[in-house]
């Protein structure tokens, strides 16, 4: 897991220590060898490019986490008209957790940092989205970037105003209410007078009499 993470490999005394905490160094450096060796004798490819220190995924090896931090890093600085939005691969690739159920201090860390990334990457293209006028694919995001964490307020906001901006009054209604119950349920708080004030427009439904 830590070759997949870091782009600059890791080295191999980390490594021994991570994988054998418990073993000596001379026999934990032995574990290693062997373990990179049985690794060569079954693949076809070199999948490991092992220095005298340092061990590294090989250039060739595809991995799903450094293409979409790659997209995440790049959507957050970039201007709207450079942004890639039409990329139906986006949406999947910053939807996608780091090492679910993992719960390694190290990959913690790693997954608290990826949810803050592409959380912030999902709002900013949901929100170029919405200046297209590709309101569907604009809640699409929204909603990706709410689930990533449920109680921060700007992600429904933005379902909100994708909502809005279709003139879909009953669906931005029903998004800014679900967040409400959130808000008032895990955080005891309303939402932000901005956000109340978006939907202050909108026609309450006439009681039923």
């Amino acid at each position: 897991m830590n070759l997949a993470l870091e782009n600059e490999g890791v080295k191999r005394e980390a490594l021994r220590v991570r994988l054998w905490p418990d073993q000596a160094p001379g026999q934990s450096a032995k574990r290693l060898r062997q373990l990179l060796w049985r690794i060569r004798r079954h693949t076809r490819d070199a999948l490991i490019v092992a220095s005298h220190d340092r061990l590294a995924l090989a250039e060739a090896v595809a991995v799903d986490y450094r293409a979409a931090e790659a997209i995440a890093s790049n959507v957050l600085p970039g201007r709207t008209s450079e942004l890639p939005v039409m990329d139906p691969m986006i949406p999947r690739l910053l939807g996608t957790e780091l090492l679910r159920g993992v719960t390694d201090e190290e990959i913690l860390d790693a997954q608290a940092r990826w949810d803050r990334l592409r959380q912030l990457a999902l709002e900013r293209l949901a929100l170029a989205h919405i200046e297209i006028g590709e309101t569907g694919i604009a809640a699409e995001l929204a909603t990706a970037a709410a689930d990533v964490d449920e109680l921060a307020e700007r992600p429904h906001r933005i379902l909100v105003e994708a909502y809005l901006h279709e003139g879909d009054t009953i669906g931005a209604r029903r998004a800014y209410l679900h967040f409400e119950e959130l808000a008032r349920r895990h955080l005891e708080a309303d939402p932000s007078p901005a956000f109340r004030k978006l939907i202050t427009d909108i026609a309450r439904p006439t009681d039923a009499r």
